[in-house]
């Protein structure tokens, strides 16, 4: 599935917010964030990586498609709520 956001003429952090807000309602799926300054791209696409999502920029006439896909898994934000084990390692030594 594909939605699309139209951002042009927003300022970061808009685009981010609302493309997050977009893929949190996803199991997996696609967001194309269209946006008209350069800003705007390397944030989402600094977002989109750090989230473990693949994202992809399209320029024409000025304009940029940011496309992220966020791909299923069953570890997603509420496997901790549901009982599973965390394991903290904080230091490497003995």
């Amino acid at each position: 599935m594909k939605q699309r956001i139209d951002a042009r003429g927003w300022d970061c952090p808009r685009p981010i917010i609302e493309t997050k807000k977009l893929l949190d309602t996803m199991k997996e799926g696609t967001v194309i964030t269209t946006v008209d300054n350069k800003l705007a791209v390397t944030n989402l696409i600094s977002f989109s990586e750090s989230m473990g999502y693949e994202a992809v920029c399209a320029e024409k006439d000025g304009e940029f498609d940011i496309e992220v896909t966020k791909e299923f898994s069953e570890y997603d934000d509420n496997t901790l709520a549901k009982g599973s084990l965390v394991i903290q390692i904080s230091s490497n030594t003995y």
